[in-house]
């Protein structure tokens, strides 16, 4: 789980799926951001939300934004069970984080420049 892998990730590494609802959320169900997940950003791991079908999670993705833990990296994971929803495409991956505040600039380079800085490109 998580907590087995997550003190193993060092600068550079991307934690996807990081916005998931329980068992293995970011958040406790106080909605409080796990320590373990501070301590990844710290260390310079990155955050990308993985959307698939169902690695993203309303409520947790608020939680993370409050406390400053936006992601680095939107991708939508979409595979062929979720691209009837509930991640369609791309596009609605990106208006979803816009919905809950993240500025459209912030969420633009969240889909572009820094995924390809992530894979050096």
């Amino acid at each position: 789980g998580r907590s087995e892998v997550l003190p193993r990730l060092r600068r550079g590494d991307i934690l996807t799926h990081c916005f998931r609802p329980f068992p293995n959320a970011p958040v406790f169900a106080s909605g409080a951001v796990r320590p373990d997940m501070r301590l990844a950003r710290e260390r310079g791991v990155i955050f990308d939300i993985g959307h698939g079908m169902g690695s993203f999670d309303f409520e947790v993705a608020k939680a993370m934004l409050a406390e400053g833990l936006a992601p680095d990296v939107i991708s939508s994971d979409v595979h062929l069970y979720c691209v009837d929803g509930p991640a369609f495409d791309m596009l609605v991956c990106m208006s979803k984080l816009m919905a809950l505040g993240m500025p459209l600039v912030e969420v633009l380079r969240a889909a572009t420049v820094n995924p390809a800085q992530a894979i050096a490109r």
